[in-house]
């Protein structure tokens, strides 16, 4: 770690890694400083360069460990060696989780997050319960769970009455004893003896609700503030990941609908079923990423588009403001393949710009006729 390096910070640097030391993800820090979220992701790139740190545990551990932010110094309970205080072990769990998800994505992700945290905090289960995009207006929830480091089936529940509505209408639930008087409905916790129980609603960029990060014991929670933490630290990855699981699941169903609708060749003899290949390409597309996270999930994903798709150019973008005017720069771009050199190119009279505005947008032909201005 590059704690050397500290004095080098700015003091709005500083603020920053204080706050992500402390489990904020960058939209939170965004909103507490009033700053755009392309400021603060700006922000963490320039500390990640002068602390030579590449993701979010090591900077924690400098900041900690330089005494910008103190965790606590109170011993927490166990698990784990009593020895050891309150910041070093937060830390050792955040690491310990952090390996445990490092290299896996989607769905995979979710069930040994769940794992991982019934693991290393000890707790008897843990949750990631995801809202169907399509189906909001049910309430329904999808719960992937662990006990006990065991992955169980995936369940689906109503919240109503539950921990769960507590924390998608606040924000947060913490109950560090008696949750089962206090939410008499919920046979669940009835039926396990549940004492305690922690979860966080899991937010996107735009303030929609993606699903519940949460982690209940038949016994009383110790350090609710730390276990808070943990669960926030991990939330933004969670959401991404959300997301991933369910367009994959998609994918998924249009093959199943496609197979179902499709003649059979025997139906229409020499018939290409192009639907049915390009789903099965965008398969294989996902089962070559899932192993792979961060820049080398962007770098293989752009190039595998481009050879699997037959495209020239693929490439993932982030916004930025240049010269005042608003821009992208390309954090990842593939040309027939290779990766090919950063760029960065002004938004205005782009496709990048209806793609914004409209979530997403397509150009079969005539493209430089259609931006002549760009």
């Amino acid at each position: 770690m590059a704690i050397e390096q500290i004095d080098s910070l700015t003091p709005r640097e500083r603020e920053i890694l204080s706050l992500i030391a402390e489990g904020d993800s960058l939209s939170d820090i965004a909103r507490k400083l009033h700053r755009s979220l392309k400021t603060i992701e700006t922000h963490r790139l320039s500390l990640g360069r002068k602390l030579n740190a590449t993701n979010r545990v090591e900077l924690a551990r400098i900041a900690i460990a330089s005494g910008l932010v103190s965790i606590g110094s109170e011993p927490i309970s166990p698990p784990g060696d009593g020895s050891k205080f309150g910041a070093e072990r937060e830390l050792n769990w955040l690491s310990a989780i952090s390996e445990a998800v490092n290299q896996v994505s989607g769905r995979r992700y979710i069930d040994r997050l769940c794992v991982a945290l019934t693991q290393v905090l000890g707790v008897r289960f843990a949750a990631v319960c995801m809202i169907d995009p399509d189906s909001r207006t049910s309430g329904k929830l999808t719960v992937a769970y662990s006990e006990r480091g065991n992955t169980g089936q995936p369940f689906t529940c109503d919240p109503a009455n539950k921990p769960a509505q507590t924390v998608l209408e606040q924000g947060v639930c913490r109950v560090t004893s008696g949750i089962a008087k206090l939410y008499p409905h919920d046979a669940r916790l009835i039926e396990h003896g549940i004492e305690s129980f922690m979860g966080i609603r899991l937010d996107d960029d735009r303030g929609i609700s993606a699903g519940i990060l949460a982690i209940w014991d038949d016994k009383p929670m110790q350090e609710a503030d730390t276990l808070e933490r943990i669960l926030r630290f991990f939330a933004s990855r969670t959401i991404a990941e959300l997301e991933s699981a369910y367009k994959a699941e998609q994918m998924i169903q249009l093959q199943r609908q496609i197979e179902q609708q499709s003649p059979t060749p025997s139906d229409l003899p020499g018939q290409d079923h192009a639907g049915s290949n390009k789903v099965n390409e965008l398969l294989k597309i996902r089962q070559s990423l899932d192993s792979l996270a961060g820049t080398r999930f962007l770098s293989a994903l752009t190039d595998t588009l481009c050879e699997s798709l037959g495209v020239s150019h693929a490439g993932v973008c982030v916004q930025e403001m240049i010269e005042d005017r608003p821009g992208f720069f390309t954090i990842s771009l593939s040309e027939h393949g290779v990766q090919a050199e950063f760029t960065r190119y002004l938004l205005e009279h782009s496709p990048c710009e209806i793609t914004i505005a409209n979530g997403s947008y397509c150009l079969s032909g005539g493209r430089k006729r259609a931006f002549s201005q760009g």
